[in-house]
């Protein structure tokens, strides 16, 4: 299973309002600059929230253990693929746009 995962460059903003976190990072071209960034980023958590939207959808049910490593940036404006496939009673959730790799993570399903 896939889905295409578009942001726009306010979504940073957006999810900062609705999780308290506010780094730089995420806000602007601007202040993304000053931490070496050329664009802002999207949180890293939000990633995470879209794969478990799908795993709830698509696994029928939560999982019993997730870890998730983060790749590398995904920057604001955006375009992604979030990949999930089922291995037996393992989930694996793939976020990636053309070559990148942004978020990997394992499932432990019940």
């Amino acid at each position: 299973m896939a889905s295409a995962i578009t942001l726009n460059p306010h979504a940073g903003k957006r999810y900062a309002q609705l999780s308290g976190d506010y780094n730089p990072i995420h806000l602007s071209r601007i202040t993304a600059k000053l931490f070496g960034f050329k664009r802002p980023i999207i949180h890293g958590i939000f990633l995470v929230s879209k794969a478990y939207e799908q795993i709830h959808s698509y696994l029928d049910g939560a999982p019993k253990r997730a870890v998730f490593q983060f790749k590398s940036p995904f920057y604001l404006p955006g375009e992604g693929q979030l990949s999930l496939h089922r291995e037996g009673q393992e989930g694996i959730v793939h976020v990636h746009s053309k070559n990148i790799s942004h978020l990997y993570g394992k499932i432990e399903l019940g």
